[in-house]
Parts: C-alpha cells; structure tokens; sequence
C-alpha cells in the first residue's frame, strides 16, 4: 500500500528497486500522478507493482517505463518494456496477477489491455474515476 508517501514517491522507490537487475526505470509526467484520488492511486499502485514484478521475474528486459494521463474520466496507467514479450504474444495472455487486476479493473467498470511481442509488452490499465 501506498501508506503516507505520494504515488510518484513510491513508483519511485519500485524503480529504483530495478537497479539491482539492471533496469533502468522511468516514470512520464510524474505530475500528474498526486491529483488522483486517493483510491485510484492505489489502484494504479497495486497494477504497477504487478507489473514491475512479472517484468523481474519473467522479461529480460532492460527498461521499463511508467505513464499516467487522464482521459474521459479514467486514469490511464501505461507500462512498457523492452523485453522479451509474453510466450504467446497475445494480448489475453495473462498470468494469475494480471487476471486479478484484470477483473478488479473490470469490475469497477475499467479494462486492462495488454500489447505484447518480442522486444516491447505494453500494459495499459483504464481506471476510473470515483464519481
């Protein structure tokens, strides 16, 4: 959980925590993140995590970047890397994780989608917001 700090402070802390491995981490329009509502940072938090996890554990890659907009009432989370792409390569392949953030997402009414291919996986998150 995001505790006390902001979620740019701890999507900070989670790249930083890539050094070890290698990657280099950036997050894009670190700004924007602190407006969110409470609630949906933590959600964009918890699909960040994972997805900083399955990148360690399974991507070979060397980068990952982090980007947060907002689009038609949602918070738009986008996370991309440079490694070795999902085994399959379809974007309805998904590990245990991902397909719990994917019916969490779902079930407050956003989507998760999922780009993948060797060289780049692109994991993008809906998340709306509270009325």
């Amino acid at each position: 959980m995001l505790g006390r700090v902001t979620l740019e402070e701890a999507l900070r802390r989670e790249l930083a925590g890539l050094t070890s491995a290698a990657i280099s981490g950036k997050l894009i329009h670190p700004e924007r993140m602190n407006a969110l509502p409470r609630s949906v940072q933590h959600l964009c938090y918890q699909i960040a995590r994972e997805a900083i996890s399955n990148v360690l554990r399974h991507s070979n890659a060397t980068r990952v970047e982090i980007a947060l907009e907002q689009r038609d009432g949602c918070a738009v989370l986008t996370i991309i890397d440079n490694g070795k792409g999902m085994e399959d390569g379809l974007s309805n392949s998904t590990g245990i994780g991902l397909s719990g953030l994917r019916e969490r997402l779902e079930l407050m009414g956003g989507k998760l989608h999922i780009d993948s291919r060797p060289g780049s996986t692109r994991l993008i998150a809906e998340v709306p917001r509270p009325a």
